[in-house]
């Protein structure tokens, strides 16, 4: 997704990728109004249902573009490889590769992404749609005009030119309603009715019609480069009740079930006709990610309906496909969807093997966010959350064996430290708080903050928990105490007190004094308190503000974890080195051919940016392109077929029974209740080690393949009839079938109850409550308490035995474990539900029972638990694979059960490509093995190869990359004076900043400078910066102040510049050139916060020049009408990549550069300096001219460095005979 949208978007997609390891809501919380937030910010504000229907009298007259079938090429020669696709993977110059590839916004940072490794590029976005239609109203006739997308061919051409493939994304956004009002107010019969990036009907002659026209509008021009590949719709779903559609569907129905009497009685409803029925409609406000029904539902209806729009969009999708393929057929088709996989799959309008069949590869989005573990600590419920993405590929690798899949839009990052299972110093989640109401808010007067207070009278209360639970509804401001005293052992050890969604705002006082003061209801902070605290007598007091009323009550009170722990929990813990590897190395072993990093355009100050340093580390880095090249040193060897592996063992994914899940809310939809039930099954035989397949109920209707010895089934509801004869077939047959009590529940088709008790060898009788605890102890495990299902908050089904025998029974002595023998196999039937550490031991423990041994062993006087590892290879070459996703650095000897090619083995280190051993046989690798120590969430990748084979090529980053790399995590220079201190702005969507910038920022360090980033708002005060670490500064530390090109900024950040600027200090202000009415960079607000303070404009008019230019592009003119002094010595020309024209309203402003006479503005500033005070100023219309590609064009280099000397002598008195006159 491209940078043009407003900031709110931005945040709000940031959180959709991230979202899956986040949010942990409670299910009380339905009606909070942080829901509603989160509504907000997950973009489902802009999928609300569209109104239908046409204005009485409207006309629409689409002009119909003219365009050659096929397109023809231009004459073009780009340094590009020859990538092509070879059944499930890539062929990259005829080697098997990983894809990397990076969102490109308006703007593109070629030298960045070759830093990094960088293989494709996204270019275009919504530019495709929001600036190149062109509505005018006539009267009663709307003309619909396209304009040729000029950018679009600048963003190919310098792609190309600079070596990588071309990417292009053509994305439907709803910000197309706004800017086109005649079309989106009078024509609302082309929308679908709730779209997520997508608009049009397919079916609709005149929407079509638009879609199409817009489409050959893009090709046009695109199809004269050689595209790799076309995103035909960016995550894409949609849900439409337009008058076609319901037809569709009622003649579908009609033919399913013949008469309506039938149909009723299948969905249990009452209508008189098919032409009476209605689908269920989407509740809650209604989108095209989210199901959220009204009561009453029938669900067989709802499923029926959802099928048909599965099948509904993939017609849609098959259209734009073959007219893309019409015009350019050289080129490959994708569409990015997430199918809402971490949503539980849901409603989501798009069914994956269905999408698959329009395109080339397969188009996905999935994300991770890396939690921190402790060894010996660690939370078996993060480290779930975790593999939640890999259980996904594993499942799209499973079903799409031939089709390489990419995932297009992909979030990495840190997380904060998870609290609700850090081992606690002082837990303070119980029933022993003070609490008293505080409406008038006199608390803090009285003294209810002061240590030697009585609270003794005050009402007792529980933590976590909404005080309006607790006899409380009408309290909106009230006051929490509690006394207590922390183990002795931990009192010189360092201590924090963290907290978390104290709602909505909390002011806490830790002995009478104030530690802190949250801000919104879903805050996490960490709160050091080593010398705060004594060893007894403290009391915590935390005041509570709470303004939502909803209900009848206010949804105010200490509604998360809190407790003092040995670890800060008040930060997200950014990514290292070690974690980005484990990012790429796992998505390519579980199936993926290329990912795009996201948010690879935004600035270092935007929060969900790949390089904001509080997410991931800049020496983190390194971690993507070096295992890119340890990949391609294998890639032959691993990357030709997909699954990667074959299993011993299969996990189905339920996506019938997903899709047929009807959430309570939106809350429970958020958290994703199937999928983390899923993934406590997926953990158990991946952490053991057992090789794992996810495949799906069509998979297995023509035979479970004899390879799977055991086939896991969970939450496994609804299968296809067809199924149950193939299941009996397999178990009989010798399969081990593991399934839990909710499985193998009903047809998916007929919805009736299937008959399963001989399978079974037992009856289920109804759900149980979760309650007691169930002795594992035939499994090797403990006494386990049974935990709630997340689906549906119970402990699981009550069974009656026939022929299975109870292998572990409930505290009530009710069967929680059955075994049933049929023919050769055996059926093992969980019914009882366990916490997720619990559920991977039993599952564990029930392989291992059936002979299902790891191929790959560690041995270590403690267990480790949490370990993957994968052996890959084949004739006398293999790769060994470890991942420890637990905490710390153990070391355990490893062996290799599976049977190798017999002989010596030479051993190689893939990251360092050191030789570990030169000589191991194989009977030792089976027997001592190898000593290896497992760093935390860092893959160890190491190579085998026989003796006598030729050894493997080792790839490596090159010297510029570890360079620039370098220089990217460099230590803050020391002693730099503060006028040669340089601040980059990165706080407000800026086109540039220092990342973008790497070379200008180590051309002012080469000459003694030191160059650093703001993270934060400009206030008077603090800000958010980054030198070498996070810091806190203000704009006095610092010289100069460098604004490349903001898109948000508030007046109040520009009054503190301006006055900054007044007493000293420097800024270097440059714009955005202006690429249409709906490019979205336009400088109003810049002008109105900024640039109105020093008495100067930017326009929204650009320069052109069709004689002096750079690449041939009249945008991108370069300038050389300069001034005469000692700022443009030595600088003849100023090479742009486009440049907006500047308006001085003050008379101070002195012109430095200047359009020519063959310029669109001949005479007009491009570039202009003053004095401010005491300060200095200089203001550009555009920064491109400043970006590693460009910096060395002309003598731009020159000119920047000089106008950096100028600025930074703003307060040095020997440099006033060199100012301008």
């Amino acid at each position: 997704m491209l940078l043009t949208r407003n900031k709110k978007i931005f945040v709000n997609l940031y959180v959709l990728c991230v979202l899956l390891a986040m949010l942990v809501a409670n299910a009380a919380e339905q009606k909070d109004k942080a829901l509603q937030e989160e509504y907000d910010r997950l973009l489902l504000g802009q999928d609300q249902a569209r109104e239908d229907g046409r204005k009485p009298g409207i006309k629409l007259d689409i002009a119909e573009v003219e365009l050659p079938c096929l397109v023809p090429k231009a004459e073009h020669a780009f340094p590009i490889p020859d990538v092509k696709i070879a059944a499930g993977s890539f062929l990259k110059d005829g080697e098997r590769a990983y894809l990397i590839g990076a969102e490109a916004g308006l703007t593109r940072h070629p030298f960045l992404y070759r830093i990094l490794g960088v293989d494709w590029v996204q270019i275009q976005g919504s530019e495709y749609l929001n600036n190149l239609v062109r509505e005018e109203q006539q009267g009663d006739t709307i003309k619909v005009s396209f304009r040729r997308p000029k950018e679009l061919e600048q963003g190919l051409r310098e792609t190309l030119a600079n070596g990588f493939l071309a990417y292009v994304e053509l994305m439907e956004e709803n910000s197309f309603l706004k800017c086109y009002p005649a079309l989106s107010n009078n024509a609302k019969d082309l929308f679908v009715t709730i779209g997520h990036f997508y608009l049009f009907r397919h079916e609709h002659p005149e929407a079509w019609k638009l879609r199409a026209n817009a489409l050959k509008t893009c090709l046009a021009v695109s199809g004269a480069y050689p595209v790799f590949a076309y995103e035909l719709f960016n995550e894409v779903g949609f849900t439409d009740y337009g008058a076609s559609a319901l037809a569709a569907f009622r003649a579908q129905v009609m033919a399913q079930h013949q008469t309506i009497e039938a149909a009723n009685k299948a969905w249990g409803t009452a209508f008189k006709s098919f032409a009476e029925v209605e689908p269920p409609r989407k509740g809650n406000g209604g989108d095209a990610s989210f199901t959220v029904l009204g009561k009453n539902v029938s669900q067989p209806l709802w499923l029926e309906w959802l099928k048909f729009s599965e099948k509904h969009s993939a017609e849609a999708f098959q259209k734009s496909a073959a007219l893309v393929n019409a015009y350019d057929p050289n080129a490959y088709t994708t569409i990015q969807t997430h199918c809402q996989y971490f949503y539980d799959y849901g409603a989501h309008g798009v069914n994956p093997m269905l999408k698959s069949q329009s395109e080339d590869f397969y188009g996905d989005e999935s994300s991770i966010t890396y939690q921190y573990q402790v060894e010996g600590e660690e939370s078996q419920k993060d480290i779930n959350k975790m593999l939640r993405s890999l259980l996904w590929l594993d499942y799209l690798s499973g079903i799409l064996p031939a089709k390489p899949q990419a995932s297009e839009e992909t979030c990495v990052s840190g997380g904060f430290v998870s609290l609700e299972d850090l081992p606690k110093v002082v837990d303070m989640r119980h029933d022993r708080w003070k609490f008293m109401p505080d409406n008038e808010e006199v608390g803090l007067k009285a003294g209810f903050a002061n240590p030697d207070f009585d609270d003794r009278s005050w009402q007792t209360i529980s933590v976590p928990d909404m005080w309006a639970n607790q006899g409380h509804p009408q309290t909106r401001f009230a006051w929490y105490r509690l006394h207590f005293s922390v183990p002795p052992e931990h009192m010189n050890r360092p201590l924090y007190l963290n907290g978390s969604q104290l709602a909505d705002q909390a002011v806490i006082y830790l002995n009478g004094r104030q530690l802190h003061q949250t801000k919104r209801w879903n805050d996490q902070f960490g709160l050091e308190i080593s010398r705060k605290i004594k060893q007894e007598d403290n009391v915590l007091a935390i005041s509570i503000k709470n303004d939502y009323f909803e209900a009848g009550r206010y949804w105010g009170g200490i509604r998360g974890n809190i407790g003092v722990d040995l670890l800060d929990g008040g930060k997200v813990i950014p990514l290292e080195s070690g974690q980005l590897r484990s990012f790429v190395w796992e998505r390519a072993l579980h199936g993926e051919a290329g990912v795009f990093l996201s948010y690879a355009y935004a600035p270092e100050g935007f929060r969900g940016s790949l390089f904001n340093p509080e997410r991931i580390s800049l020496a983190a880095f390194k971690g993507i392109p070096q295992a890119k090249a340890e990949i391609a040193s294998v890639g032959n060897l691993i990357l030709e077929k997909k699954p990667r592996w074959e299993g011993q063992a299969a996990l189905v994914y339920p996506l019938e029974s997903m899709r047929a899940h009807i959430h309570k809310d939106l809350a429970e939809m958020i958290r994703g209740p199937l999928l983390a039930e899923l993934t406590k099954w997926y953990a158990g035989p991946l952490l053991g080690g057992i090789p794992l397949e996810v495949v799906s109920n069509d998979s297995l209707t023509a035979g479970v393949p004899s390879r799977f010895r055991a086939l896991l089934m969970r939450s496994n509801k609804r299968i296809p009839a067809a199924l149950v004869e193939q299941l009996q077939a397999y178990v009989a047959g010798g399969g081990i079938l593991i399934l839990d009590a909710l499985s193998l529940e009903r047809d998916e088709l007929t919805h009736s109850v299937l008959a399963l008790d001989d399978l079974l060898g037992c009856s289920r009788r109804g759900a149980v409550k979760a309650e007691g605890s169930v002795d594992l102890s035939a499994f090797n495990c403990g006494k386990e308490p049974v935990v709630a299902n997340a689906s549906d908050g119970l402990g699981g089904v009550a069974i009656e035995l026939k022929a299975a025998e109870a292998l572990a029974s409930d505290t009530s002595g009710f069967p929680a474990i059955t075994l049933n023998h049929v023919g050769k196999g055996k059926v093992y039937l969980l019914a009882r539900e366990f916490s997720e550490a619990a559920t991977r031991q039993l599952l564990q423990a029930i392989l291992a029972r059936e002979g299902l041994e790891p191929p790959i062993k560690l041995k270590r006087d403690k267990p480790i638990s949490y370990v993957e590892r994968h052996l890959l290879g084949k004739d006398g070459r293999y790769l060994l694979y470890l991942h420890n996703w637990g905490g710390g650095m153990p070391e355990a000897a490893v062996t290799l059960a599976e049977s190798l090619n017999q002989g010596v083995y030479r051993v190689r280190d893939l990251e360092s490509g050191k030789v570990l051993t030169e000589a191991i046989s194989s009977d030792e690798l089976k027997t001592t093995g190898l000593k290896i120590k497992l760093p935390s969430q860092s893959p160890v990748a190491l190579l085998l190869e026989l003796r006598e084979v030729e050894p493997l090529a080792l790839k490596g980053l090159t010297a510029e990359q570890r360079q620039w790399l370098n220089f990217l995590a460099r230590p803050a220079p020391i002693g730099v004076p503060t006028q040669k201190r340089v601040l980059f702005d990165a706080a407000h969507i800026n086109q540039y900043s220092r990342i973008s910038l790497l070379t200008a920022a180590k051309a002012l360090e080469d000459r003694g400078y030191e160059v650093n980033t703001a993270l934060g708002p400009i206030t008077k005060d603090d800000m958010k910066t980054y030198t070498d670490h996070i810091a806190k500064e203000t704009l006095s530390d610092y010289g100069v102040l460098f604004v490349g090109g903001p898109r948000t900024m508030q007046g109040l950040e520009g009054e503190i510049v301006a006055e900054w600027v007044k007493g000293g200090g420097s800024v270097f202000l440059c714009g955005n050139w202006f690429r249409g009415p709906h490019g979205w960079l336009s400088n109003a607000q810049l002008n109105r916060t900024l640039c109105s303070k020093f008495g100067a404009s930017i326009s929204n008019e650009s320069f052109e020049d069709k004689t002096d230019n750079s690449a041939g592009d009249s945008s991108y003119p370069v300038f050389s009408c300069l001034a005469d002094n000692e700022l443009t010595k030595g600088v003849k020309e100023l090479h742009s990549q486009g440049m907006a024209v500047l308006s001085a309203q003050d008379p101070a402003w002195q012109t430095l550069v200047e359009g020519g006479k063959t310029s669109s503005h001949p005479g007009k500033p491009a570039l202009a300096i003053r004095k401010f005070g005491k300060g200095r100023v200089v203001l550009c219309g555009d920064s491109a001219w400043l970006k590693p590609t460009m910096l060395e064009q002309g003598d731009n280099r020159t000119l920047f460095l000089n106008l950096m000397e100028w600025l930074s002598n703003a307060s040095n008195e020997r440099h006033d005979g060199k100012d301008l006159k």
